[in-house]
Protein backbone atom coordinates (compact mmCIF):
# COMPACT_ATOMS: atom_id res chain seq x y z
CA UNK A 1 0.00 0.00 0.00
CA UNK A 2 1.57 3.18 -1.00
CA UNK A 3 0.99 5.82 2.07
CA UNK A 4 -0.30 9.12 0.31
CA UNK A 5 -2.28 7.59 -2.57
CA UNK A 6 -5.21 9.47 -2.64
CA UNK A 7 -2.80 12.95 -2.05
CA UNK A 8 -3.59 13.81 -5.76
CA UNK A 9 -7.44 13.27 -5.36
CA UNK A 10 -7.82 15.16 -2.40
CA UNK A 11 -5.56 17.95 -4.22
CA UNK A 12 -7.81 18.24 -7.44
CA UNK A 13 -11.26 17.51 -5.08
CA UNK A 14 -9.88 20.68 -3.24
CA UNK A 15 -9.48 22.92 -6.32
CA UNK A 16 -12.88 21.84 -7.87
CA UNK A 17 -14.63 23.46 -4.56
CA UNK A 18 -12.30 26.17 -4.90
CA UNK A 19 -13.21 26.90 -8.32
CA UNK A 20 -17.47 27.12 -7.12
CA UNK A 21 -16.49 29.92 -5.71
CA UNK A 22 -13.26 31.77 -7.03
CA UNK A 23 -12.90 33.46 -10.25
CA UNK A 24 -8.81 32.98 -10.51
CA UNK A 25 -9.51 29.40 -9.59
CA UNK A 26 -12.45 28.82 -12.44
CA UNK A 27 -10.40 30.14 -14.61
CA UNK A 28 -7.08 28.11 -13.75
CA UNK A 29 -9.48 24.94 -13.39
CA UNK A 30 -10.88 25.35 -16.89
CA UNK A 31 -7.39 25.51 -18.49
CA UNK A 32 -6.75 22.24 -16.40
CA UNK A 33 -9.96 20.63 -17.97
CA UNK A 34 -8.52 21.75 -20.99
CA UNK A 35 -5.67 20.49 -21.02
CA UNK A 36 -7.23 17.02 -19.61
CA UNK A 37 -9.43 16.53 -22.56
CA UNK A 38 -6.94 17.94 -25.59
CA UNK A 39 -4.93 14.71 -23.65
CA UNK A 40 -7.84 12.42 -23.79
CA UNK A 41 -9.06 13.41 -27.40
CA UNK A 42 -5.17 12.40 -28.28
CA UNK A 43 -5.52 9.12 -26.66
CA UNK A 44 -8.70 8.13 -28.04
CA UNK A 45 -7.35 9.18 -31.58
CA UNK A 46 -4.23 6.87 -30.58
CA UNK A 47 -5.91 3.66 -29.28
CA UNK A 48 -8.64 4.17 -32.47
CA UNK A 49 -5.83 4.28 -34.68
CA UNK A 50 -4.63 1.09 -32.90
CA UNK A 51 -7.68 -0.73 -33.56
CA UNK A 52 -8.01 -1.17 -29.58
CA UNK A 53 -11.05 1.96 -29.38
CA UNK A 54 -14.04 1.26 -31.32
CA UNK A 55 -15.31 3.97 -33.36
CA UNK A 56 -18.32 6.02 -32.15
CA UNK A 57 -18.31 9.84 -31.40
CA UNK A 58 -16.08 12.23 -32.00
CA UNK A 59 -12.81 12.17 -30.11
CA UNK A 60 -13.56 15.77 -28.89
CA UNK A 61 -17.27 14.89 -28.03
CA UNK A 62 -16.49 11.56 -26.05
CA UNK A 63 -13.46 13.73 -24.45
CA UNK A 64 -15.76 16.05 -23.05
CA UNK A 65 -18.39 13.88 -21.76
CA UNK A 66 -15.46 12.20 -20.01
CA UNK A 67 -14.21 15.11 -18.67
CA UNK A 68 -17.22 16.59 -17.31
CA UNK A 69 -18.19 12.92 -15.89
CA UNK A 70 -15.09 12.94 -13.94
CA UNK A 71 -15.78 16.67 -12.46
CA UNK A 72 -19.29 15.90 -11.47
CA UNK A 73 -18.03 12.80 -9.44
CA UNK A 74 -15.09 15.41 -8.04
CA UNK A 75 -18.08 17.56 -6.82
CA UNK A 76 -20.39 15.27 -4.92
Amino acid sequence: SREGADHPVRLIAAAVELSATNEEAQKLWAQVMEGWVQHVVERIERERERGVAPPGPSAWDLAIVLAQMNERALRS
